[in-house]
């Protein structure tokens, strides 16, 4: 992101923010009101699906921008491998897999405060109250959305693994799960580093 200045910057972050907002209170929704049991059903609901189609619109968004604009691999990886995953849900229909999407979606609850903490450090305001807070917010957030609930997450997958079977849409979850995972960690690695 070093290319990147000024409003383009700006226009991206606020992109991404959106997004995440919409996407992780999308999910609270979903866990409060909706399916509140925490029930597998057989194939994704419509509101699974409509989520996933957020999370693929983003996705095509970003791999288009981040191709023409930054070049990371890393990023255009991770996104590919997300896209792949989400498009075979959308595909199949697997009600496992819009289930547990919709645990994953819960990890953007975090990406604001990511994106404001890594906007501020460029703007060199690290020396703020506010930056400060956002970093103190960010690890607390990444924590609990990341790494408690993508633990809950892995669990709850495996003791109930006879409900989400065996199939290639599952596998390009499960994969995309992990990679996810471990590029979380190492982004926010990464922000709070520089």
């Amino acid at each position: 992101h070093e290319r990147l200045v000024g409003s383009e910057m700006c226009i991206r972050d606020s992109v991404s923010t959106a997004h995440a907002i919409i996407m992780f209170l999308s999910s609270c929704y979903y866990w409060c009101w909706i399916n509140r049991d925490m029930v597998i059903g057989a194939k994704c609901s419509m509101y699974e699906m409509r989520c996933l189609r957020l999370m693929v619109g983003y996705l095509i968004y970003d791999i288009c921008y981040e191709a023409s604009n930054t070049n990371q691999m890393d990023i255009l990886a991770h996104h590919f491998l997300g896209l792949g995953s989400h498009l075979s849900t959308l595909v199949s229909g697997h009600g496992a897999c819009g289930f547990y999407s919709m645990m994953v979606f819960l990890a953007e609850g975090s990406s604001p405060f990511l994106n404001l903490s890594w906007l501020m450090h460029h703007l060199r305001l690290n020396h703020t109250v506010m930056f400060k807070a956002s970093v103190l917010t960010l690890i607390c957030t990444f924590f609990v959305l990341r790494v408690m609930i993508g633990t809950f997450t892995i669990t709850h997958m495996w003791l109930r693994r006879e409900q989400w079977g065996v199939d290639a849409g599952t596998a390009l979850f499960w994969f995309n799960f992990l990679v996810a995972v471990s590029y979380t960690h190492l982004r926010a690695h990464e922000t709070l580093m520089n």
